[in-house]
């Protein structure tokens, strides 16, 4: 079986060492699983790198893995620039496209990383080569009213077309078919993978607090109004705020770093209170592995991947219905309350911490790994793909 990855954004650079990070673990994880794989991304390079260099490898032969990219630079931002000139993007890709085929054959499946525009490319490889592709809807944009007209005509063109369709959460295939009707269903939701480090061994601690020890929530994600940051800082201040025994960790950085602080002086929880800026991957899974309980307070998510990192290391979580998280959250590994609702928030975070010791980490993690670790994942893609060939 030899399938053909296509991103709609930047595949693993140096300066962008996070962009389709999905893509990529489900690539490893495949070619671990013996399936061939291999990758074309296209796109443009970020506004505020114009002046800059933006070294990327055209070819890369990641570990059995080939990787084809190309990058252009333009004077406008690159969201701006897909939608103006998906045509020259769409060119991009096709001549991406037969390069692959020229030195690797031509592949069994394409599989296209959102409608819009990966989608819209692996149509046109379908009507040129015969190739059936398979959707991975991502985006929340569509859960956010955020798709044009002319996007949605792509939308409904490309889902109309698809072999197989499937989205990161239900929720997220449920909005689709509210959108577009018949043409996005039936949808399958196969989640996002769990990073192989967190499915590596580990050594839980003891999630019951000692008289000398801080109990921590810990929050991960951009600093920016759709993460919620601000109704969590209000929360963890009606509950705890003088407590020195709780604290808050908040991982990440974006445009609201200085507004938060402010708020968090202004609520007299500066001591409890750590905006800890950007983690590496390496630094998320610390601190999960030294937090007690992991809260997401979004507005939206259309999975929520940081939920499945901190069950993973054997944490209870708390999270907002805001999409991804019903797929994950249940009775048994956390709660989960309405989005925007910061005073049900803060009631299960105290309700968490007076009963941490009812959740135990191994049966968590091992919860987890069955729902969402990489054995679990290939085997529901291989048997899609599996699903499509019968087909075709």
């Amino acid at each position: 079986m030899h399938i053909l990855i296509v991103p709609s954004e930047h595949y693993v650079t140096q300066r962008s060492p996070l962009a389709a990070i999905f893509q990529y673990q489900q690539a490893h994880a495949l070619r671990d699983n013996g399936i061939r794989v291999g990758i074309v991304s296209a796109g443009f390079v970020p506004f505020n790198m114009m002046l800059s260099r933006y070294p990327y490898s055209a070819f890369e032969n990641d570990g059995g893995v080939c990787t084809y990219r190309c990058y252009k630079k333009v004077l406008i931002p690159g969201r701006v620039a897909i939608k103006v000139f998906w045509k020259y993007l769409a060119g991009l890709y096709l001549k991406l496209f037969e390069t692959y085929v020229r030195d690797q054959g031509l592949p069994d499946i394409i599989h296209a990383h959102n409608c819009l525009f990966a989608g819209v490319v692996a149509l046109k490889i379908k009507s040129m080569y015969a190739i059936p592709y398979l959707i991975t809807e991502h985006s929340s944009a569509y859960i956010r009213g955020h798709i044009s007209n002319q996007q949605a005509n792509f939308t409904k063109d490309v889902l109309r077309n698809a072999d197989g369709i499937t989205v990161v959460s239900s929720s997220l295939g449920k909005s689709l078919e509210n959108l577009y009707g018949a043409v996005a269903g039936p949808s399958e939701a196969i989640f996002n993978i769990l990073d192989d480090r967190f499915e590596k061994g580990i050594n839980f601690k003891d999630l019951r607090i000692s008289d000398d020890s801080k109990f921590t929530f810990l929050s991960v994600g951009s600093l920016e109004d759709n993460k919620n940051h601000a109704d969590l800082l209000k929360a963890f201040a009606l509950k705890f705020k003088g407590n020195s025994r709780v604290q808050l960790r908040i991982g990440g950085h974006g445009p609201l770093r200085n507004q938060l602080q402010a708020q968090i002086n202004a609520l007299g929880i500066t001591g409890q209170v750590v905006l800890t800026g950007m983690l590496s991957r390496d630094e998320v899974l610390c601190e999960m592995q030294n937090c007690n309980v992991f809260v997401l307070p979004s507005i939206y998510e259309t999975f929520g991947v940081v939920l499945i990192e901190a069950l993973a290391m054997g944490n209870p979580v708390v999270a907002t219905k805001c999409g991804g998280p019903e797929d994950i959250v249940n009775i048994n590994n956390g709660i989960l309350v309405p989005a925007k609702d910061m005073n049900s928030l803060a009631e299960a975070m105290f309700s968490i911490y007076l009963n941490i010791d009812k959740y135990d980490p191994c049966f968590l993690r091992s919860d987890c790994l069955s729902k969402f670790g990489k054995d679990s994942f290939v085997k529901r893609l291989r048997n899609i793909y599996t699903n499509i060939q019968g087909k075709e």
